[in-house]
Parts: structure tokens; sequence; C-alpha cells
């Protein structure tokens, strides 16, 4: 089970004048958001703890790697490869959930004997407009074949402000400055 993700506890198909919907039934975060931490933080004029933040990369890096490695669908009790990468296309402080408390607490060395703080767990979100892309290797690239499974037309998805600086390469090459 992945941790570091948000759940779906179960969807509803329902009809809305005369258009199909789904409502989808997501695991709860009863923290909130990082967006919403951020801000009570800032009112306060105080930063977030630095182990904090560090356990939120660790969690955001975990979930990468799970969109990374995705296995794919259980069909028939057997697993379904897929070789592709989900891209999330909309990664930002308010789709990144604060869930419970993780449950452990541990003296180690490194805090000096005293317990370890105890963060909500961090799970990230709201796959809206997120995608499949295939994995491809230099020999599949080199014969034209990525250009029809990992389309152009997925720059500049998601917020305005938080898009991916590859993105912006993508759409105009010759304006980029590496140096």
């Amino acid at each position: 089970m992945f941790t570091d993700i948000v759940h779906l506890r179960g969807f509803k198909a329902y009809e809305r004048r005369t258009k199909h919907r789904w409502r989808y039934y997501l695991e709860y975060a009863p923290h909130g958001n990082l967006e919403i931490l951020r801000a009570r933080y800032r009112a306060f004029k105080r930063y977030l703890p630095e182990l904090f933040i560090w356990h939120v990369f660790a969690s955001l890096a975990q979930a990468i790697l799970v969109m990374e490695t995705f296995v794919g669908e259980t069909i028939g009790g057997t697993e379904r490869h897929r070789p592709d990468l989900i891209l999330h296309l909309d990664l930002k402080p308010e789709n990144i959930f604060l869930g419970y408390e993780e449950h452990h607490q541990k003296s180690s060395a490194k805090t000096g004997g005293m317990d370890e703080p105890i963060f909500p767990s961090v799970k990230l979100g709201d796959f809206g407009l997120s995608e499949y892309v295939r994995m491809v290797d230099n020999t599949q690239r080199d014969a034209g074949q990525d250009a029809a499974h990992n389309p152009r037309g997925l720059t500049q998805q998601g917020t305005e402000g938080y898009h991916a600086p590859v993105t912006h390469c993508a759409l105009a090459p010759s304006t980029a400055n590496f140096s």
C-alpha cells in the first residue's frame, strides 16, 4: 500500500442535468494541506521547522518514486505491468495533504535521547491533471517513437506559477539560458 499518496476510498457515478458525473471519496486529511500550514506560520511571522521540511521532502520523494515505478492495475488477481510513468502535472502546496500523525516515536543519539517529533503524514493528492507517459530508451527516441507517447501538449498544464522549468524549455528551447 502506498502511504505517501492520498487513497481513493470509493466512487459513485450519477446523472446531473443530463450529464454523467463521478463523485470520488478520498482519504481524509485532518490537518489540511501544506499551503494552509504555510499561511498559518506566515501569519505569525514564523518559519516551518527544518525537520518538518525534511519530512515533507522525504515523503514527496517516496510518492514520486511510486509514480515512477507504478506497477499498474490488478486484473483477475494478476498484476498487469504498465511501462509508463505517472506525471502529476499540478504539484503545488495545495495538493500536498497532511494526514494523521505517524505513529512512531523513538529515541536516538541524533536527537540527544529525546523522542523524535511526530509529524502529520504527508500525502500527494489531486491527480486530476495527471497523465501516463511512455518510458522510452535511447533506441526508441532515435527512431522518433517518443513523440507519439510523450506529447508536447502536456507542457504548461496545471496552476500558473507552479509549472516545471523543463516545460518552459520545451516550448522555447532557443530562449533557454543554462549558463
